[in-house]
């Protein structure tokens, strides 16, 4: 089945991902493994939330490197909240296969204040649907990003606003942020405070992204 091992200086654990949701921030001290391989689309909400909470390489916990490719659909609500919020052991995310996101705040704070975070493939990510808030604070103080490129994603569905609040919020490396093909939405505060404090942006790329209608942007 799938499951998660790792090895906190004492005997191999099991945890089944169905509860691990339940264990928010109990990992701080372990160094905590996943292998998603076998893992194409998730419809269960809160299924990672939470799952690399506070990962810190200072207590050996280098994740590195995260392999999510597999992963095609993020269908439900809250499925990767904060699922690496200050893990500063991580420094890259191969996202590459997702295609599409449905529910609210499925991406919200993802990888909020993962400082060493260097680089994460959205290459594939093609269309948002659900509620708002899908990706707000989601790269948040994420300050040695790069780059962000979703020139694949064409496709808005979602009905709220606050859909990018905050998304790249303080991340100071930041030089490029391209989702080219992205429509506008007839929302409010879509992109709010998006680039605040992203001090070494130079190229932002949002081509057809029409503001037209927008009373707040």
């Amino acid at each position: 089945g799938r499951g998660v091992t790792g090895d906190y200086q004492g005997p191999e654990f099991y945890m089944p991902f169905e509860i691990l949701q339940y264990q928010q921030g109990k990992f701080v001290n372990k160094r905590l493994l996943a292998d998603f391989s076998s893992i194409d689309g998730v419809n269960t909400g809160y299924m990672f939330a939470y799952m690399y909470y506070q990962c810190h390489s200072y207590n050996s916990n280098v994740v590195g490197a995260i392999d999510l490719s597999n992963i095609k659909s993020l269908n439900n609500g809250l499925i990767c909240l904060s699922m690496f919020e200050e893990c500063d052991g991580i420094t890259s995310v191969d996202l590459s296969g997702l295609e599409t996101v449905y529910g609210n705040s499925v991406m919200k704070r993802m990888f909020y204040n993962a400082r060493s975070l260097v680089s994460v493939d959205l290459s594939s990510f093609s269309r948002i649907d659900g509620n708002g808030q899908v990706m707000q604070q989601m790269f948040y103080g994420c300050s040695s990003l790069e780059e962000l490129v979703m020139d694949s994603l064409s496709t808005n569905n979602c009905y709220s606003g606050d859909i990018w609040n905050s998304v790249c919020y303080g991340c100071t490396s930041l030089r490029k942020f391209s989702a080219k093909k992205l429509p506008g939405v007839n929302k409010n505060n879509c992109f709010s405070s998006a680039f605040y404090n992203c001090t070494s942006l130079t190229n932002v790329d949002l081509r057809s992204y029409n503001i037209a209608g927008m009373y707040t942007t």
